[in-house]
């Protein structure tokens, strides 16, 4: 299979480089900067912000996956014209080239949206594709929304070119963003700092993102029809919860104090969960790492291995 990949250094892309290096697939990556974490077999200098789409090289492969995106970590502190530019206007941008330029069967654009387009949430409850779609609640940032219209455009589309769209619960793993919650955490810990947080009241799934390349090789090739699919997160906890747990597993006792000092702009999102079960129909996948299983790696990483 050959696998294009816009996005080279995050931790979606990342997992995808890592899986197509592990299955032998061709792997050509466009970025900014060249993989750290895995090799390719070709790399394309790409600058969404500035550079031309109109090249050849993004549209001869199997399957194209736009992994790149904005406005995900607030503290970059993204403008709205990066944000709209970088979740909506380049990836509907790439789907229409990449259904211009294919020409047969057998190729596959993938794409993705965030459970945060849900938007302010108290119901305790698993979210489908169609609530989602339809959800009206008010979101906090330009993030929701770029991603939400993104989801619209995919929701509206119609080509002969396969597409998924697939919406992420939140996504964890050793190779994030270190000012992320557990990578914080973790070093928190490591260091003695002290540690400060939300009420931690939000309710949250979280989702190994090895798991996520699988799950859509999988969707790939059992050629499930052309749409948007949740893919649910296995784990479901309160960022308390998830705190405490990894707390003790250092054999730290929590100390409820370190709740409550920090205020977010996301907080009126009290409970983001996805119903997967129609993605889940379709594919024999199931998850099986969990953010305790997968810690140690998280420690490698540090170390360089």
């Amino acid at each position: 299979m050959k696998v294009a990949l816009i996005g080279s250094n995050g931790t979606l892309a990342t997992a995808f480089g890592k899986y197509c290096n592990d299955q032998n697939h061709h792997l050509s990556v466009f970025g900014r900067s060249k993989p750290k974490y895995y090799h390719c077999d070709s790399f394309y200098e790409l600058d969404l912000m500035s550079d031309t789409l109109d090249k050849k090289e993004l549209y001869d492969a199997d399957v194209l996956i736009y992994a790149s995106g904005a406005g995900v970590q607030s503290y970059k502190n993204d403008s709205d014209e990066i944000i709209y530019r970088l979740n909506v206007e380049v990836p509907i941008r790439l789907h229409r080239l990449f259904c211009k330029n294919t020409f047969g069967g057998g190729k596959t654009f993938i794409s993705f949206g965030s459970y945060f387009e849900i938007g302010e949430n108290i119901e305790n409850r698993s979210f489908t594709e169609n609530d989602l779609l339809l959800s009206m609640r008010r979101v906090p940032n330009t993030y929701c929304i770029s991603k939400r219209l993104l989801s619209r455009y995919f929701s509206s589309v119609y080509n002969n070119v396969p597409f998924y769209h697939f919406i992420l619960p939140t996504i964890y793993g050793e190779h994030e963003d270190e000012n992320r919650l557990i990578p914080y955490l973790l070093k928190a810990i490591k260091e003695g700092k002290k540690l400060s947080f939300t009420s931690g009241e939000q309710i949250r799934q979280y989702l190994y993102v090895d798991e996520v390349p699988r799950i859509i090789e999988e969707s790939i090739k059992r050629h499930i029809p052309s749409g948007i699919y949740n893919i649910e997160g296995n784990e479901t906890l309160t960022v308390k919860q998830l705190v405490c747990m990894l707390l003790l597993a250092y054999n730290i006792e929590p100390d409820m104090s370190i709740f409550g000092a920090v205020k977010r702009k996301d907080e009126g999102m009290k409970i983001l969960q996805l119903d997967g079960s129609k993605l889940n129909s379709m594919i024999d996948h199931h998850c099986t790492n969990t953010i305790l299983s997968v810690i140690g790696k998280y420690e490698n990483n540090k170390n360089g291995v």
